[in-house]
């Protein structure tokens, strides 16, 4: 304990060195921390906003439907079996059809290509939230008989609710369509796929715009447990013959790669600041032992052996990285705890530059993953940093012969 206690005290006799080698283990251990915390979050973000707006966590769609098709073929929409529907009853907590098309919406002269989204407005919310949802207007009702329009597309077409707007597009079977309807609102649900240039239309107007006589192009459930979703998919291949279904892990593959390529930078960023750090304190620590030769060479004499010096300076780096790890650790776990109940909103970012890919769901609310195992081991990879750092300069202290030492 007397070592110890020493350590601390020699840490103390030069304080801006030792602060400088503080610095990069601070830095280090945070961004280790909150790297980890900001790829944990994008990569729930990515995997809820897919979920939550787009496929729930199973989906069945046609067997040779092209779901990277600009058109959004529909041509192959399919009936639901008996077995299909029974199994969906069972085993899911809810379930609902949809028909992704591309209609044309045309204001006077002007002419946008839309994500059209035929919904049925009775089982739809239960699978995919509205609780981010703003909606100006109202939403679509049999008695309104109107549509839901994309804020970014009703500003490109200079629409507000109450306005009329004309959809046209190829029906199921081939042939071409039009239809003038009413928007009932305009949709703002932070999530680029839905406000960029989204459609929502009841089932029962696009019988009238697209004819689907009650086939379906996307089938959607939601279970109680999302990781039950590879054994249910398998079942319904089996009950649904003419359907391929795709689980939200499948649906998510590439980016969640991508999310895990950027925590390896974060990592990688923070590896370099703690091999900084790791130069910084063998240095100090080096420094220490030259500085004290003579005091070096007095303790051994009174008897202190070589393992003890050894001990003495390694526990000096040891103090370096426990308090500057802890440090960081305070530091990068207070913002990610901060982040991930409040969240980065990435909307005016996102308004600013404009160029975003409607075919990537996401939410404009980032909020970031706390973890405190995440915590501890950056904590630990400080400590185990600075007393690896710390070994050569303790062995080169501890190597001085006694009678040397004193004569120096």
């Amino acid at each position: 304990m007397w070592l110890v206690r020493l350590g601390a005290l020699n840490l103390l006799r030069s304080p801006k060195r030792v602060a400088l080698s503080l610095i990069s283990v601070v830095a280090g251990v945070s961004v280790f921390i909150l790297g980890d915390g900001f790829a944990n979050g994008l990569t729930e973000n990515v995997i809820r906003a897919e979920i939550d707006t787009v496929g729930a966590h199973v989906t069945l769609t046609p067997l040779e439907y092209d779901s990277d098709a600009f058109t959004r073929p529909i041509e192959d929409a399919f009936t639901l079996t008996e077995a299909t529907t029974v199994a969906l009853d069972d085993q899911t907590e809810s379930w609902t059809r949809r028909i992704l098309f591309s209609p044309e919406g045309i204001v006077r002269s002007d002419g946008i290509r839309l994500r059209g989204v035929a919904y049925d407005p009775a089982t739809d919310e239960a699978v995919f939230p509205r609780d981010t949802w703003v909606v100006q207007g109202e939403l679509p009702t049999p008695e309104n008989g109107g549509v839901l329009l994309a804020i970014k597309a009703a500003t490109l077409l200079g629409v507000e609710a109450g306005d009329w707007l004309t959809l046209r597009t190829r029906t199921v079977d081939g042939a071409l369509n039009a239809l003038q309807v009413p928007v009932s609102g305009v949709l703002s649900a932070g999530n680029p796929i839905m406000d960029i240039n989204t459609v929502m239309i009841p089932w029962p107007l696009a019988e009238d715009l697209v004819q689907h006589h009650d086939r379906t192009t996307h089938l959607h459930a939601r279970l109680g447990n999302r990781w039950n979703a590879d054994s249910f998919a398998e079942q319904l291949a089996v009950t649904q013959p003419d359907a391929k279904p795709e689980t939200w892990e499948q649906a998510t593959e590439e980016l969640v790669q991508l999310m895990e390529m950027r925590r390896t930078l974060f990592r990688i960023m923070s590896f370099a600041l703690l091999a900084m750090a790791a130069t910084g304190i063998a240095n100090t620590i080096l420094m220490a032992a030259y500085e004290r030769v003579r005091e070096v060479g007095t303790l051994r004499a009174m008897g202190m052996t070589r393992r003890q010096v050894t001990g003495l300076f390694l526990i000096e780096g040891a103090f370096l990285g426990i308090v500057g790890g802890l440090l960081g650790a305070a530091i990068g776990g207070f913002a990610t705890y901060y982040w991930s109940i409040n969240g980065i909103d990435l909307a005016p970012l996102m308004a600013e530059s404009g160029d975003v890919n409607n075919g990537i769901a996401f939410s404009t609310m980032l909020y970031m993953y706390f973890s405190p195992p995440t915590i501890a081991v950056g904590v630990a990879i400080g400590a185990f940093v600075a007393t690896i750092a710390s070994v050569y300069p303790a062995r080169a202290a501890s190597s001085l012969s006694p009678a040397d030492a004193v004569r120096a």
